[in-house]
């Protein structure tokens, strides 16, 4: 392998090409050119040219032209231009800088002053190229950290948002406006109460999708073939239809950030199913609580019946003991009389035992509702 410096030599003269061929043949490639548009001809065949030596004074397209082309052209503006010229007066100087020349060499001159020149050329051009390439590079990893940064920034403002959502559907917006901001196109499925309810970015999915989503809820918790990647939580199943595997530091931060939003949206799907159940625990309280207050007012209303018929039975009892020596009746029609009412008498008090046995009842549903109201609150 040829390790040398090309360089490109342009002059119309062809002793000054010859000399130059002489001082620099042991260390430098050289391909010459006898005007600028033979130069310009060579740059554009040669893509292996490092540097040009370029003469000042040469017909139809001088130095100066030839390299102000040169750099106007962003495959070569990075090359080293190097006027070599018999014209040393400080405004032949100044052109040269303007049109765009890294050194300038008058003639006539000595063979270890050109070497000299163009070693020197040579290793500002590669510090140069170094200082480029780590100011890219340090540019690139600096846009990259703005990136994670803004990605991190959203992640962290959609975990805010999920604590003002109320319902699913509202839960589904947010996270599906949140994937369209990263260009992402997926299936969400959500298990509520036992039963999946399926959202898509754009349009709908498809029955087959809908059955791979299911497929791959049985998989690791991240699974990835091709272009698509599933995540799994235990509400929420995620799979991504076009990651970016195109560009291996944008996937593996999505890989890395993915799994941030499902967990805040798992944990949002929580606390809605918290909040319905305790409002439902309310509900259940107000019901149980209407129920105890019902059975007291029955049970209220049931001893006042007892409280009434055992006045009523009192009253018949003396009443009869009173008025029946006035009516005159035969005694077996006075025993009769006697043994029907007794009997009516206990019939009713056999009443009044099933009304207790019934506040019985009562105090024994009031305690199991007690008992179960609190465990489900």
């Amino acid at each position: 392998m040829n390790d040398k410096l090309t360089l490109l030599a342009v002059d119309d003269e062809p002793y000054n090409l010859e000399i130059l061929q002489h001082y620099l043949q042991e260390r430098y490639e050289l391909i010459s050119a006898h005007n600028g548009e033979e130069g310009l001809a060579a740059l554009n065949e040669n893509s292996n040219i490092g540097m040009v030596l370029l003469d000042v004074s040469m017909p139809d397209m001088n130095g100066y032209e030839m390299c102000k082309i040169i750099r106007e052209n962003s495959q070569w503006d990075h090359m080293p231009v190097v006027f070599i010229s018999a014209r040393g007066a400080v405004e032949d100087r100044m052109l040269g800088y303007q049109s765009g020349g890294d050194e300038y060499i008058v003639k006539p001159f000595e063979c270890d002053e050109l070497l000299a020149k163009i070693n020197l050329l040579e290793k500002y051009t590669r510090e140069k190229k170094g200082l480029e390439e780590n100011y890219k590079m340090a540019s690139s990893v600096a846009m990259e950290a703005m990136t994670n940064a803004q990605e991190i920034g959203l992640a962290l403002e959609f975990s805010k948002e999920t604590y003002a959502i109320r319902s699913e559907s509202d839960l589904m917006d947010l996270f599906v406006n949140c994937l369209k901001n990263f260009g992402l196109n997926a299936i969400i499925r959500l298990k509520i109460n036992g039963d999946f309810q399926f959202h898509q970015c754009i349009g709908e999915p498809s029955p087959l999708e809908k059955g791979l989503v299911d497929i791959l809820s049985k998989k690791d918790r991240i699974f990835s073939f091709e272009h698509r990647t599933q995540f799994n939580f235990d509400r929420i199943n995620l799979l991504v239809k076009n990651m970016p595997i195109e560009d291996e530091n944008k996937y593996g931060r999505y890989k890395d950030l993915l799994p941030f939003f499902l967990d805040a949206t798992n944990a949002c799907m929580e606390s809605i199913e918290d909040r319905k159940t305790i409002s439902d625990n309310d509900q259940l309280k107000s019901v149980v609580l209407q129920i105890n207050s019902a059975m007291d007012d029955e049970r209220s209303l049931i001893k006042e019946s007892q409280s009434i018929l055992k006045t009523i039975l009192d009253d018949l009892n003396c009443t009869v003991e009173d008025v029946l020596p006035t009516l005159g009746l035969e005694d077996d029609q006075e025993k009769f009389l006697i043994n029907l009412i007794e009997e009516k008498i206990l019939k009713a008090s056999v009443a009044a035992d099933i009304s207790n046995k019934s506040d019985e009842l009562f105090d024994h549903v009031s305690q199991l509702l007690s008992e179960v109201s609190p465990k489900t609150l």
